[in-house]
C-alpha cells in the first residue's frame, strides 16, 4: 500500500468480488467523438510548431547595389520598414558581392508583418523600383496547391428586376423602414400614405441589429452573425450577402458599388488580417482586406469613401493612405506621411480632401485643402495655439468650414495629459468655388454647441451659449468674398442640435437631452427676414430625420436610448411644424426614410420649376385634397361594411332566440319570461348619424 493511503477508505467503491471496478474502455470499443468536438477551447491554446515564417515578409524589386552603397540602402529601407513596428532582423542576400534585388524583414509580431505586407505591396521607392511584398509563409501555399483544386464555375446571372421601382410611384410617395421589438426584432417597410401608412413588407428577426438604407436607397442592409445581407426590389428579396462572421460595422460607398465590413478581434491570437473587408456589391466578390492595427483611427468608419467611390482613405499613425478602388492599390503606389495629421473628410461633390494638423513643438497647427489625385494642397492656413478642429463640408461642395478651438494656456499633467484653458472658437470658411480658394476668418466668443450648413444655398447656422442658447445665422457672399451675420434668434428653451431640410430653406433646432429635451423650433429662412414658423415639443425625443423631399420631419423616442423619457414611437410634422401623425409603437427602435438618388433633371429645369412653383402648388394641393377625400370615403365604406355584418349577426341570433322559446319555458315552469325584456320595459335611445358625401363634377 502506498504511503498516505488508508485501508479502510469509506469513499472507496468495490465490486461484489471485493475488487476495485475498472473504468477502461473495452478492447473493441471505437471512440467516435474527436478532441476537436470535446475540447475545442483547449485545442486553440495548444502550442504548435512555429517556424516564424508569418513574422517575416519578403520584399522584391529593391535596388541592386554593391558593398559601397549597401549601408545607405539599409538606412533608407530601415526607415520604411520601422513604420509598421519593431524590426527584429533584416537580411539582404548577396550574389557576386551585390544584392539580389530582394530582402527578408522579420518583425516582432504577426500583426506588424501583415500590415507591412499589405501597405508596402505596390510601394513606389523611385521611378524604377516598385515593391512586391509577400509574407514568407505564403510561398509554401503557392508552391503546393491543393490536389483537389477545381476551376471556378461561372455563376448564372440573377435578374433582380427593377431595383428602383419605388421611384415610379405615380404620386411620388416616399418609403420608410420602422423597426421595433426588444428580444425579437420586427422590421417593416411602408409607403408614407395618409391618414395611415401602407405596409409593403414586414419580417420578424429580419436583422440582429438596426437595419440601414444604402446611400441612394437601392438596398436595405441587415446584420447577421455570419455577415451582411442586402435586400431590394418591389418585394424586398435578398440581392446578395457578404460572409464576415461577427460583423459589427459596415459602410456602403456613395456610388453603391462597394461595401466595407468590419469584425473586431475576439481574443489576443485572433487573425486580424481580415478584420476589414471590401466587397463588390454586384458580384459579391472580396476586393481587398485590411488588418486591424492599433494605430488606426478609432471612430467608425475607419476607411472613408470619396464622393463617387473612386477613392478610399484611412489614417494610420501620422500617415494618410489613399487607395484607388479600381485596383485597390495605393494612389501613386505611395502612402502620404503628414506629420501631426489628426482627421480628414472628403468633399461631397469633388475630389478634394480637407484635413487638419495639430501643433508639434513650436510648429503651428494647420488646416488644409488637398486636391486628388495630384496630392497637392491648393489652400492651407497655419493656426497657432490650436487645441482641436472639426471639419464641416457643405452638401453641395461650395463651401468648407473648420471650427478651430484655440487656447490661451496649455498645461501638461504628470500622466502626460494636456489640459487647455481660455478656449476661444474660430470659424475658418474656405470658399471652394472662388479663385485661389480665399479663406474668411470669424471669431465667436461664446461656446459653439452646434454648426450646420444649409445643404443647397449660402447660409449656415450655429448655436452658441450654455444655459441660455442663441441661434445665429450667417451668409456667405461672393462679391466681395465675405461672411456676414444675417439674424440672431434668442431661444426660451435650450436647443443644441441643428437639422436642415435636404433642399434647404427650412431648418429645425432641437433640444436633445438636458432640461429642454424635446423642444422643437421650426424656422423659415426662405424669406427676406428669417422667421420662426412654429414651436413644438416632443418630450423625450432621441432622433430627428427629414424625408428626402424636405416636406416631412419625423421625431422619435427609441427604446435603445438610455435614460429616455416619453412614450416610444414617432411623430410626423410638416416643414411648418404642424403635427400630421402621432404613433405610439410598443418597443419602438428606429425610423428611417428611404433615400432618393440624385435627380436626372438639369439644374436649369429645377430652377424653372422653383420659379413657377405657385402654378404647380395649386395642382398638387388639389390632388392631395382628392386623396384625403378618397381616404374618407374608404373609411366610411369600411364602417358601413362592419355595420352590415353586425346587423346580419344580430338577426341570426334573434332567430336562434325565438327558436329556443319552448325550451326556455320548459326550464322555467311553463312561464313566459320573455316579456320581462319587452319593449315596454326597455328604454330605447335613437341616434341619427349624418354621413356627408362630396361629389366632384368634371
Amino acid at each position: 500500500m502506498a504511503a498516505g493511503e488508508h485501508e479502510d477508505d469509506p469513499n472507496k467503491v468495490l465490486t461484489d468480488d471485493g475488487e476495485e471496478p475498472s473504468f477502461s474502455d473495452p478492447e473493441d470499443y471505437v471512440d467516435r467523438c474527436t478532441d476537436e468536438e470535446l475540447i475545442p477551447d483547449l485545442l486553440k491554446a495548444k502550442p504548435v510548431d512555429d517556424d516564424g515564417s508569418h513574422f517575416v515578409i519578403v520584399v522584391d524589386n529593391i535596388p541592386k547595389v554593391g558593398p559601397d552603397r549597401l549601408p545607405k540602402l539599409k538606412a533608407i529601407m530601415g526607415k520604411i520598414f520601422s513604420k509598421f513596428g519593431k524590426v527584429v532582423e533584416e537580411f539582404y542576400p548577396l550574389s557576386n558581392n551585390e544584392t539580389k534585388g530582394y530582402c527578408f524583414v522579420e518583425y516582432g509580431s504577426k500583426t506588424n508583418a501583415e500590415e507591412a505586407a499589405v501597405v508596402l505591396n505596390g510601394y513606389k521607392l523611385d521611378k524604377n523600383h516598385t515593391f512586391i511584398v509577400n509574407l514568407e509563409n505564403e510561398f509554401e501555399k503557392y508552391n503546393n496547391p491543393e490536389p483537389n483544386f477545381q476551376k471556378p464555375v461561372a455563376r448564372p446571372y440573377k435578374d433582380n428586376g427593377n431595383l428602383r421601382s419605388w421611384l415610379l410611384n405615380e404620386e411620388c410617395i416616399d418609403q420608410f423602414v420602422m423597426q421595433s421589438g426588444f428580444a425579437d426584432f420586427k422590421a417593416g417597410t411602408y409607403w408614407n400614405t395618409f391618414p395611415e401608412p401602407t405596409l409593403i413588407c414586414e419580417k420578424k428577426n429580419w436583422s440582429e441589429t438596426n437595419v440601414q438604407w444604402s446611400p441612394q436607397g437601392t438596398y436595405l442592409a441587415t446584420v447577421h452573425s455570419q455577415g451582411i445581407a442586402l435586400w431590394g426590389g418591389k418585394d424586398f428579396v435578398r440581392i446578395n450577402r457578404f460572409g464576415h462572421p461577427d460583423v459589427s460595422h459596415y459602410d456602403i460607398s456613395p456610388c453603391e458599388k462597394y461595401i466595407i465590413t468590419f469584425s473586431a478581434p475576439k481574443y489576443d491570437n485572433f487573425d486580424s488580417s481580415n478584420s476589414v473587408i471590401v466587397w463588390e456589391i454586384f458580384s459579391g466578390d472580396k476586393k481587398r482586406s485590411f488588418p486591424l492595427t492599433p494605430n488606426m483611427i478609432r471612430p467608425w468608419p475607419y476607411y472613408k469613401w470619396s464622393y463617387d467611390g473612386k477613392f478610399l482613405a484611412t489614417l494610420k499613425d501620422e500617415t494618410l493612405c489613399i487607395y484607388e478602388t479600381e485596383t485597390f492599390a495605393l494612389l501613386g503606389k505611395k502612402t502620404m506621411p503628414i506629420e501631426g495629421i489628426r482627421d480628414f473628410e472628403w468633399s461631397p461633390t469633388d475630389d478634394h480632401l480637407a484635413y487638419w494638423v495639430s501643433e508639434r513643438g513650436h510648429a503651428p497647427g494647420r488646416v488644409a485643402l488637398m486636391k486628388l489625385p495630384e496630392k497637392l494642397d491648393i489652400r492651407s492656413k497655419n493656426m497657432f495655439n490650436m487645441a482641436e478642429a472639426t471639419i464641416y463640408w457643405q452638401k453641395c461642395g461650395d463651401n468648407l468650414c473648420f471650427k478651430v478651438d484655440r487656447y490661451a494656456k496649455k498645461k501638461e499633467e504628470k500622466c502626460g495629459e494636456i489640459k487647455y484653458s481660455g478656449i476661444s472658437h474660430h470659424l475658418e470658411v474656405f470658399h471652394i468655388r472662388e479663385k485661389e480658394v480665399p479663406v474668411t476668418s470669424l471669431e465667436v466668443k461664446e461656446n459653439i454647441q452646434a454648426f450646420a450648413w444649409e445643404p443647397h444655398g449660402f447660409k449656415f447656422a450655429i448655436i452658441v451659449g450654455d444655459l441660455k442658447t442663441t441661434v445665429v445665422f450667417y451668409g456667405v457672399r461672393s462679391n466681395p468674398v465675405s461672411v456676414v451675420q444675417l439674424r440672431t434668434l434668442e431661444q426660451k428653451n435650450t436647443v443644441n442640435a441643428i437639422y436642415w431640410a435636404p433642399t434647404g430653406h427650412h431648418v429645425v433646432f432641437v433640444g436633445l437631452k438636458g432640461a429642454s429635451n424635446g423642444a422643437l423650433v421650426f424656422v423659415d429662412t426662405n424669406v427676406q427676414d428669417i422667421i420662426v414658423a412654429n414651436q413644438q415639443e416632443h418630450p423625450g425625443l432621441t432622433h430627428v430625420e427629414w424625408d428626402p423631399t424636405g416636406r416631412y420631419l419625423v421625431t422619435s423616442v427609441s427604446i435603445w436610448a438610455p435614460n429616455r423619457g416619453g412614450d416610444c414611437g414617432y411623430v410626423m410634422w410638416n416643414f411648418q411644424g404642424k403635427m400630421l401623425q402621432k404613433k405610439s409603437v410598443e418597443e419602438f427602435c428606429m425610423f428611417s426614410w428611404r433615400p432618393r438618388p440624385k435627380p436626372l433633371l438639369s439644374d436649369s429645369f429645377i430652377k424653372y420649376v422653383k420659379k413657377n412653383l405657385k402654378k404647380y402648388t395649386a395642382q398638387f394641393e388639389e390632388r392631395d385634397r382628392q386623396v384625403l377625400l378618397k381616404a374618407s370615403e374608404e373609411i366610411i365604406s369600411r364602417r358601413r361594411e362592419m355595420y352590415d355584418k353586425f346587423q346580419a349577426l344580430l338577426e341570426l341570433r334573434r332567430e336562434e332566440w325565438f327558436a329556443e322559446k319552448s325550451i326556455r319555458m320548459k326550464l322555467r315552469g311553463d312561464e313566459d319570461t320573455d316579456d320581462l325584456f319587452g319593449e315596454e320595459n326597455t328604454f330605447v335611445e335613437e341616434c341619427e348619424l349624418f354621413l356627408s358625401k362630396e361629389v366632384i363634377l368634371e
